[in-house]
């Protein structure tokens, strides 16, 4: 699959915001722990291979789930993603939860278990080609991480257990 000039190839969230009501909104975007219910929404073994994609605007990819039940046991697979950034702030998921601006973002994630990463490459601006938060097990290999702003971290973790990250590369985007 080859995808071009897009905002943002894959977006994953259980924090949807479409739909939010001011009497709702309070509620749903509450990042607090609840009880799991019947209704409580999941995303779980999504498996993207062999997509290229390139001329992205907005980020990588966003992964949000929810505290209580995080998206679950996602890979990606021989997957290349090229970032290139808005005069503006934008934020392509729709969803609570997330950075305003992920403007030239890499992959980004909060509430995720079991994330998968296999010779992949990402190529972004001046932000993480990925950072991940309050999630666990993370399996990073075989990949490029590439960035175009000066210090700008290919890696970016916050509040992760269970990580490996073995053979992969960061290098600056030509």
């Amino acid at each position: 699959i080859i995808r071009e000039d897009g905002v943002c190839p894959c977006v994953m969230t259980l924090y949807y915001t479409g739909g939010a009501t001011p009497h709702t909104q309070e509620m749903i975007s509450d990042p607090s722990r609840r009880e799991i219910i019947d209704s409580t929404p999941q995303i779980r073994n999504i498996h993207l291979a062999n997509i290229t994609s390139r001329g992205h605007t907005a980020a990588a990819g966003v992964f949000v789930g929810l505290p209580e039940r995080p998206i679950e046991n996602v890979t990606l697979d021989n997957v290349v993603i090229d970032v290139i950034p808005r005069d503006f702030p934008y934020c392509p998921a729709m969803a609570f939860n997330c950075p305003d601006d992920m403007n030239g973002q890499g992959l980004w994630g909060r509430y995720v278990k079991n994330l998968s990463i296999r010779n992949c490459s990402i190529s972004v601006d001046a932000r993480s080609a990925l950072a991940l938060h309050d999630s666990d097990g993370l399996d990073l290999s075989h990949s490029r991480l590439e960035t175009r702003g000066d210090g700008a971290q290919a890696v970016t973790l916050e509040n992760v257990t269970d990580v490996v990250i073995e053979s992969c590369r960061q290098s600056p985007c030509p």
